[in-house]
């Protein structure tokens, strides 16, 4: 019990962050710490309801749903980089690397595809470097 004249703090936990609204933050029982994860929360529509899990989602890997547009983006630009190219492979790493910036604040999911659209387009441009240099 907290002795009289002094106010009681919450137990340890996750609490709402009072410096980034969209994340919540570990409270260890007297202070604040460094650890932050963003918010879940369920999908909204006909994916929310009874029965989801039960359905088949073939679709959802080519249209995913609640992952970061430049996440996908950068899937699908590495895909097409897959024929060695500047253009394609270097949109796919900027897109992964903005994608992995924006994921932890907004809670959405696509760090894979983030990162598959770093590797991948990086090794697509070193490649076509590779190329350049080898014709030279």
């Amino acid at each position: 019990m907290a002795a009289s004249g002094t106010t009681a703090t919450p137990p340890p936990g996750w609490y709402p962050d009072p410096q980034l609204p969209a994340s919540v933050r570990w409270w260890d029982g007297t202070a604040w710490t460094e650890h932050r994860a963003p918010v879940w929360q369920p999908p909204i529509g006909p994916a929310a309801g009874p029965g989801y899990a039960a359905v088949n989602h073939d679709l959802d890997y080519l249209l995913p749903v609640n992952r970061d547009g430049f996440a996908i983006a950068s899937g699908y630009l590495a895909l097409f980089s897959l024929i060695p190219n500047p253009v394609t492979s270097t949109f796919a790493i900027a897109f992964g690397w903005i994608a992995l910036r924006r994921i932890p604040v907004s809670g959405k999911l696509g760090r894979g595809r983030a990162w598959f659209g770093i590797i991948v387009g990086g090794l697509s441009l070193g490649l076509f470097l590779v190329a350049v240099l080898a014709a030279s």
